[in-house]
């Protein structure tokens, strides 16, 4: 009759060998172990019968069995009849070359913290599995199920399916996802992604509201800077600011400056809008370099507004002038905060590099 289980193991091993034969009997399975079911006369025709008609084995690894060819032959002949083999750890000896050809795929029962009682129903476990995909009569744990005798009417009926055993639980629900990137690139079945400030589902809104700010701010700075350079060849000729080679000469330079600061503060702001990941450096750029270049004009200005105040008026003229630079300073003075914070990176967006 054939088993359902061959259990191979070195003699060295047979008192756990036979400690997991009884455990698997008592599931109601059968089981193969030698020298027990070992015919008189010739044993090595009758193991490879019983290795061909069993439907798994399960295999003691030890230094014992790693060691011993018949082990070794057993296993080469479950492998080449594709029958599961199911290997049960004693200890940690590395497996050999060839037991390692032939187990790569199993899935390796090791001891653990609950000891031998934890392997066997470790083992049970995974056999009950392995059992339960053959295509063999239904089985419970008290047996095989008993066939149902049909009607008298000749109808057909089904036997009834046992419960499984063990239970298996459902599966865990699935968490929800947001429809936004992943690492750059859109999730499946997102909505697609829309250029310009709106933000989709899931995303910061920041980048679209400092960029359009940026745009507004820099395109200011520009056209100030185009008109007062429009006008400078006139200022020149009247010595309004002063003569030829003095204060008008920085004036000229602080203007070019501020016209490119604006520039790229207008680059900034559509790269942010875009979610390009530039858009950070850029402004940091940007913030570091009109800092300085608005608190020196500043002062220069105020310089010449003070001369040019009636008496006692001057001290005004210069602090008025110098609030009216901070407050044209204070949007890069946020961008710097902002930004070097540490929690306003800028994700990419549409894998942008």
């Amino acid at each position: 009759m054939p088993r359902d289980v061959f259990v191979s193991h070195s003699h060295e091993d047979h008192a756990f060998a036979r400690r997991v034969c009884d455990h698997i009997e008592k599931d109601g399975f059968s089981c193969w172990i030698a020298p027990r079911d070992t015919p008189a006369g010739h044993f090595a025709g009758a193991i490879a019968r019983e290795i061909r008609m069993c439907r798994v084995m399960v295999v003691v690894i030890s230094r014992h069995s790693i060691a011993s060819a018949h082990v070794m032959s057993e296993v080469a002949q479950a492998f080449k009849g594709m029958r599961t083999i199911l290997p049960v750890r004693l200890d940690a000896t590395p497996l050999s070359d060839d037991l390692e050809h032939y187990l790569v795929n199993a899935h390796q029962i090791e001891p653990g913290l609950e000891g031998e009682r934890g392997m066997l129903d470790e083992l049970l476990f995974k056999l009950r599995q392995s059992l339960s995909e053959a295509p063999t009569p239904l089985r419970t744990k008290s047996g095989p199920v008993a066939p149902v005798d049909p009607p008298a009417g000749g109808g057909v009926t089904v036997p009834p399916v046992p419960a499984q055993w063990p239970p298996v639980p459902a599966p865990p629900p699935m968490p929800k996802v947001r429809t936004g990137p992943v690492g750059g690139f859109p999730q499946p079945h997102s909505p697609p992604l829309m250029p310009g400030p709106l933000a989709g589902a899931g995303e910061p809104k920041w980048p679209g509201i400092i960029g359009i700010i940026s745009i507004v701010y820099g395109a200011i700075a520009v056209m100030c800077n185009i008109f007062f350079l429009s006008v400078l060849p006139m200022t020149l000729q009247e010595e309004v600011l002063g003569a030829p080679g003095g204060l008008t000469v920085f004036h000229s330079l602080n203007a070019v400056a501020d016209l490119i600061l604006g520039a790229a503060f207008v680059t900034s702001g559509i790269l942010a809008i875009k979610r390009h990941p530039l858009t950070r450096k850029l402004h940091l750029i940007s913030a570091w370099a009109m800092c300085p270049v608005l608190l020196v004009s500043g002062i220069y200005q105020g310089i010449d507004v003070a001369g040019a105040a009636p008496a006692g008026e001057d001290v005004f003229a210069f602090i008025g002038t110098m609030v009216a630079v901070l407050v044209f300073a204070s949007y890069p003075i946020f961008l710097l905060v902002w930004f070097l914070g540490g929690r306003h990176t800028l994700p990419e967006r549409r894998g942008d590099s």
